[in-house]
């Protein structure tokens, strides 16, 4: 890890536990200070302890701030959005449960110190016509469906996801029965005045570690997943079920990579624990989660390397040449289903027989985003160390 990438760490380490930054003793590359705190979504905390620092508001420093005024405002108006659609569900008698970022950002200092680019609820199976009555009148198309749950898009609004599972089969991770447990153990609270239900203390933070390695599995996670445990772990409450917690890590094989955020935060964020920690695991972690970015994608090569190392088999990943791994990992990223295709390519997850012309706009989109050159040929061996590091945290 470079001198820049250490200190990028440490005023984010400053940012989190809202202390002075230190001031940096080498030179430091701004810039690439900047494109860190957006690659992984964090830039509203680092933006906190930077302008601490004195530094002239010009170049970079003048597109930091401009970026955190966009993102604050932002989700403020996603916000306003999120509560007016809560207010129609409770008004048709729908029950649900926020989930993820909407919970998140009350454990945050400032709450809009935590971005978010959807909001995920979890309603009954048997609601879920009336939500899509609720979405449709509140102006939101469903844009696709999958076995757990079905997204919302409405333009210049945050899209909404509405679960009726937490996980599949198909994610690998789902403890059992723990989407019952969650609506068992569910809690009611309030946003700015509109009643809702949470996640009880131990489900909310299993499902964020849950949901946090299904996304490293198949693609990557960002630092703001970390921040997000940080803060969880500084305040999980005097009757904190810690039992309960570790059955449902356990069941969704998740115990080893708790461990090893857990001791990111201690090492690097210096969270307060009573516990030994393994150093070289955390950093093998921290290695990938700060090559990939808020979703393992920041660079070419990265993207590629996810998208492989989430697909093959470790004895797939060992075994295969370098040019067959190359042909598999572009197919993989370029040519997704139609389900797993993003927001921006929402005419194809309406109209199937638009998915050639998604997958041409796909492909000219990588040509002119990503660096070409022979690092991406590095990605299948990205891709081989990931899986070997799964297969070493029990994934």
């Amino acid at each position: 890890m470079d001198y820049n990438h250490r200190y990028f760490l440490e005023l984010l380490s400053a940012a989190l536990n809202q202390e002075n930054p230190a001031k940096p003793t080498e030179m430091v590359d701004w810039e690439t200070i900047y494109r860190e705190s957006i690659a992984h979504e964090v830039h509203p905390l680092i933006y906190t302890v930077v302008k601490k620092l004195g530094l002239p508001s010009t170049g970079v420093f003048d597109s930091f701030s401009r970026a955190v005024l966009f993102a604050v405002t932002r989700q403020a108006q996603y916000l306003d959005e999120v509560k007016r659609v809560l207010k129609e569900l409770n008004l048709s008698d729908i029950h649900f449960i926020a989930l993820k970022g909407l919970m998140h950002r009350k454990y945050y200092p400032q709450a809009e110190l935590r971005t978010m680019g959807d909001f995920d609820l979890l309603v009954r199976p048997e609601q879920l016509g009336s939500v899509g009555v609720v979405l449709d009148r509140c102006g939101y198309v469903r844009m696709s469906e999958d076995a757990k749950h079905q997204v919302f898009i409405k333009p210049n609004c945050a899209q909404i996801e509405i679960h009726h599972s937490l996980f599949t089969q198909e994610d690998f991770i789902d403890p059992p029965n723990y989407t019952e447990l969650s609506w068992q153990n569910a809690v009611k609270e309030e946003i700015d005045g509109v009643s809702i239900l949470v996640q009880g203390p131990e489900d909310l933070l299993a499902y964020s570690i849950l949901h946090a390695a299904k996304h490293f599995k198949k693609a990557g996670i960002g630092l703001r997943q970390l921040c997000d445990l940080f803060y969880l772990l500084k305040t999980p409450g005097p009757n904190f079920d810690t039992d309960y917690f570790n059955q449902l890590l356990a069941g969704g094989k998740c115990t080893r990579f708790f461990d090893a955020l857990q001791d990111i935060c201690i090492l690097y964020f210096h969270a307060k624990a009573d516990r030994p920690t393994d150093q070289n695991t955390a950093d093998e972690v921290l290695e990938v989660i700060l090559a990939g970015g808020i979703y393992g994608r920041k660079t070419g090569q990265a993207a590629l390397g996810n998208a492989l190392g989430g697909k093959l088999t470790p004895s797939e990943a060992a075994s295969l040449s370098t040019p067959v791994k190359l042909k598999r990992m572009l197919t993989a990223y370029l040519f997704p289903p139609r389900d797993k295709l993003a927001k921006r390519y929402a005419y194809a997850i309406k109209k199937p027989i638009l998915l050639p012309i998604a997958w041409c706009h796909r492909f000219t989109r990588f040509l002119s985003t990503t660096k070409l050159s022979f690092s991406l040929f590095r990605a299948p061996g990205q891709a081989a160390k990931k899986m070997s590091l799964m297969e070493k945290l029990d994934m």
